[in-house]
């Protein structure tokens, strides 16, 4: 049996790595505590309207909806999301979320603006990483759906005319808590 290893051209990893290629596609990042994070949400949402996860980590935040409680409808209407991570990718920039931490995986498309909390020690070098570590997140075996959301939605059409935030959220924050 041949193993294959992906070569990139900057080595990330960890936090810095991370922090290097989420900013390069166009996401912010602040680096908070258990303490501060609350208080981080409140800043990064602007007062706007907010739906959150199902976490408890999240219950001291006033005025938030609570997916998938509240219903599709208020989490379209919400102007920010906030979504725990399951991990990070410190290569690619890209968070990791499971519907079973989330309760599916609609709250990360809905709201314009996405704030993904992400626990420091959560975050691995590659891609390939989250899958070889996988009993780490899911003891249990991986939920129905994984994905990566790497930087602010994106598309383009025929004639290569680059759309931000048609398929998601258009402007994505991280939350790194230390």
């Amino acid at each position: 049996m041949t193993t294959m290893s992906v070569r990139y051209r900057d080595a990330r990893r960890g936090v810095s790595g991370f922090t290097d290629a989420w900013t390069a596609l166009g996401g912010t990042i602040a680096e908070v505590t258990d303490q501060t994070l609350l208080d981080a949400i409140r800043s990064c949402s602007g007062g706007a309207a907010i739906v959150a996860g199902p976490q408890a980590r999240f219950d001291g935040i006033d005025g938030v909806s609570r997916w998938p409680a509240c219903g599709v409808g208020a989490a379209a209407r919400a102007e920010v999301a906030v979504i725990q991570a399951t991990a990070a990718v410190a290569q690619t920039g890209s968070v990791v979320v499971d519907t079973d931490a989330n309760g599916g995986r609609a709250l990360s498309l809905l709201a314009a603006r996405a704030i993904f909390v992400i626990d420091a020690a959560n975050i691995v070098d590659t891609p390939a990483d989250v899958l070889r570590h996988r009993d780490r997140w899911w003891p249990n075996g991986p939920p129905s759906q994984i994905v990566m959301i790497t930087g602010p939605s994106r598309s383009a059409d025929i004639e290569m005319t680059l759309t931000v935030g048609v398929h998601g959220p258009g402007i994505v924050h991280a939350l790194i808590v230390r």
